[in-house]
């Protein structure tokens, strides 16, 4: 019956059934019940001055376990009554422990180690006693004893022939079996020691077994290093079996002399023989040796003879209790055949109750399963309403912070916005300002405009004129060669008259503009440009658009009293030059009136 009972139902394991307590078993059947007497204490079963010893040596032995306290083995659950061991002469033997000194030394603390291991150690000065008296003893020995004897003495007789043999064998292989350290070998130090003990290799005669390449690859050290510690232990392995040899050949030399001598033993004595055996002490004190054993053997036997007499009185009492044994074991069987059958009775019905038990369990597995599912549906709905908890309050922390950033914002925005309505209204009044110079400057212009044109046309009619004369002289010319000289000094003539005439008319024009009251003009500034040195453009090589430039660049530089006289200048050579088409006529025209409104922007930004 073990101690735990799984029965399988599906996939489910039943619960270990319930321990049986000493509490919950029925008392054990008396043995007077069964119609045999219990057995009473040795002392008033067996009286007399014969049994006393052993009654006193039985009473200090300990007390046999009764059925309830005793544990039942395997063998005796139903009634198997375990089998009585026959003693052999090989374990009577084994239990003889042999003195320490002498050649058998060694054999014999072999098998006293192992027989002290194995079983325990006899006392065979006093034989055991028992509670139950032993029957009448008999004078007949048993058959084991007399094969006991023989075996013996054949062992004896063995063991004394080729005990030296044995002996001078084992010391030899036991020599050489010693395994060298692979310290001992030349070339190896404790770090490479220590790889090689990794690598498996822990002798010098396993190092000399492998290939150098292959140590060299598992202890992972350099191949000529490897190479060397291999051929120094081949060296070591090698003298070690030339020692073997010499030892096995020693051997042999003295089991030859060891037969010279039997024979020379057994043979008359002579003179030259003594002689001979002079110069083999060593092997006369071994003879010598062997002498000694043989009686101390002799001696041994004498005492296992006595002792031998002194168990065979002790025969019919172990046959005795053997008797009493039987009937006792009987007893208890017939007691555990009733306990088992109990036993079983119970198994059924905890059988019965592990299978409740076990489907209780399995609805409390099935309870608790979805527990546990609830237990974590619930769990992660609390950590998200935590989270959410964590996000709302990190929100509300950012919006409050938002709230206060929007109202310092709106504070910078309001002191900004009183910034900007303040200079809005000082643009305003700049702007009013400024319209009204412009529609003064406008009326201005328009004025000039208008004498321009009168003036322009006053000059074109004039044009006309001089190419009516320069036809009517180019006419002449053709029947006149002589006054060409003439005509051509006449015609420059014209030409400086015209250009005086054009300055006279402007300057007229000026100076009437100045001297007229409202004209918006500063007399200062008219003193200034006339105080300005500027150079005559006409007698120059520049161009129309080369004086625009250099009326751009002065408005960068602020000159703007310079631009205008050169804007005039500007304007003179557009109507004094002829275009050779009307797009680039008008290009020029847009160009002029540009400048016209970037002097006149430059002129009011300076004021």
């Amino acid at each position: 019956m073990g101690d735990k009972l799984i029965v399988k139902k599906g996939a489910e394991k039943l619960p270990e059934p319930p321990k049986f307590d000493a509490e919950d078993l029925p008392p054990p059947p008396d043995f007077s019940e069964m119609g045999e007497p219990p057995v009473s204490s040795s002392v008033e079963t067996f009286p007399g001055a014969e049994n006393s010893e052993t009654i006193e040596e039985a009473a200090g032995l300990p007390e046999l376990p009764k059925a309830e306290d005793s544990p039942l083995p395997q063998d005796m659950v139903f009634g198997a009554l375990p089998k009585k061991e026959k003693a052999s002469p090989d374990k009577i033997l084994d239990n003889i422990v042999e003195k320490s000194s002498g050649l058998f030394s060694k054999i014999f603390r072999k098998k006293s180690k192992d027989a002290q291991a194995s079983l325990p150690g006899l006392n065979l000065e006093a034989p055991p006693s028992f509670d139950v008296p032993g029957s009448s003893a008999s004078g007949e020995e048993p058959g084991w004893m007399e094969e006991g004897k023989k075996f013996r003495e054949e062992e004896m007789a063995a063991e004394g022939e080729s005990f030296r043999e044995n002996e001078m064998e084992e010391e030899g292989e036991s020599y050489l079996a010693k395994t060298t350290p692979l310290t001992e070998v030349k070339g190896i130090g404790p770090k490479i020691e220590k790889k090689l003990k990794k690598a498996g290799i822990k002798s010098a005669e396993h190092l000399a077994a492998h290939d150098h390449v292959h140590i060299a690859k598992k202890a992972k050290i350099p191949i000529s290093q490897a190479k060397k510690i291999v051929s120094h232990a081949k060296k070591i392995t090698s003298s070690k079996a030339q020692r073997r040899e010499s030892i096995s050949d020693i051997i042999k030399g003295l089991e030859e002399e060891k037969k010279t001598l039997e024979s020379a033993k057994d043979s008359e004595f002579r003179g030259e023989k003594i002689v001979d055996l002079e110069g083999h002490n060593e092997v006369v004190q071994v003879l010598e040796r062997l002498e000694s054993k043989r009686n101390e053997l002799l001696n041994m036997q004498k005492k296992l003879e006595e002792k031998e007499k002194k168990l065979q009185g002790h025969d019919d009492v172990y046959r005795r209790d053997m008797d009493y044994v039987d009937k006792m074991k009987r007893n208890v069987d017939h007691d555990i055949r009733e306990r088992t059958g109990h036993l079983i009775e119970l198994e059924r019905e905890y059988f019965q109750k592990a299978q409740t038990l076990a489907k209780e369990r399995a609805e409390i597995e099935v309870l608790s399963k979805k527990l546990d599912e609830k237990e974590k549906t619930l769990k992660d709905k609390e950590n998200e309403l935590k989270k959410e908890l964590n996000d709302l309050e990190d929100r509300e922390i950012t919006v409050s912070t938002k709230e206060k950033k929007f109202q310092k914002i709106m504070e910078e925005i309001e002191k900004h916005n009183h910034i900007l309505k303040e200079k809005e209204d000082d643009l305003e009044k700049r702007e009013a300002e400024y319209m009204k110079k412009l529609d003064i400057l406008e009326n201005h212009e328009r004025n000039i405009l208008k004498n321009l044109e009168n003036k322009r046309v006053s000059l074109e009619k004039k044009e006309k004129e001089v190419k009516l004369r320069e036809e009517q002289i180019y006419k002449r010319q053709r029947n006149v060669d002589k006054k060409s000289v003439a005509v051509e000094y006449a015609k420059n003539i014209i030409e400086e008259e015209k250009g005086k005439l054009v300055d006279d008319e402007f300057s007229h024009y000026v100076h009437d503009q100045v001297n007229r009251p409202g004209s918006g003009v500063n007399y200062s500034d008219v003193k200034l440009m006339n105080s300005l040195n500027v150079a005559d453009v006409e007698k120059g090589t520049k161009s129309i658009y080369q004086l625009a430039d250099e009326i751009k660049r002065m408005l960068g530089s602020n000159r703007v009293e310079e631009a205008k006289i050169y804007y005039n200048q500007l304007r003179e050579r557009y109507y004094d030059t002829k275009f050779s088409n009307q797009q680039e006529q008008e290009a020029v025209h847009n160009l002029i009136r540009t400048l016209y409104d970037d002097i006149n922007l430059a002129d009011i930004g300076r004021r």
